[in-house]
């Protein structure tokens, strides 16, 4: 009786020490891949993709806009995107457009001031 008391807790002891030494393993496995530097990369360019969208919807409020945001933005995509050769038909046209919106707004606010 004393034996397989002696037994079963020795069987608990070694399961216990058993878990306990795979933990370790593992923690230690999950850090090196913290820091390898593949998954740093990775991280690292999604940081960078998430802060480019965050400048980008911010260069696009039209609100805000100016002439120096829009030069800064089309170095900014320049320098982020170096495969493209310069803007596109699309690109100034979007151009042509948000210029005409701006002077429409421009037109009913000196409009708006005249009449008061």
């Amino acid at each position: 009786m004393i034996s397989r008391q002696y037994g079963s807790r020795h069987l608990e002891y070694l399961q216990l020490f058993e878990k306990e030494q795979l933990s370790n393993y593992l923690r230690k496995k999950k850090a090196a891949a913290k820091c390898s530097t593949e998954i740093s990369n990775l991280s690292m360019q999604k940081r960078i993709d998430e802060l480019y969208e965050l400048i980008k919807e911010d260069f696009l409020d039209e609100d805000r806009a100016t002439l120096v945001r829009e030069i800064s933005k089309a170095v900014f995509e320049s320098l982020h995107r170096p495969n493209t050769a310069g803007p596109t038909d699309k690109e100034e046209e979007d151009k042509r457009e948000k210029k005409h919106r701006k002077k429409k707004k421009k037109k009913a606010k000196d409009k708006d001031h005249e009449d008061m």
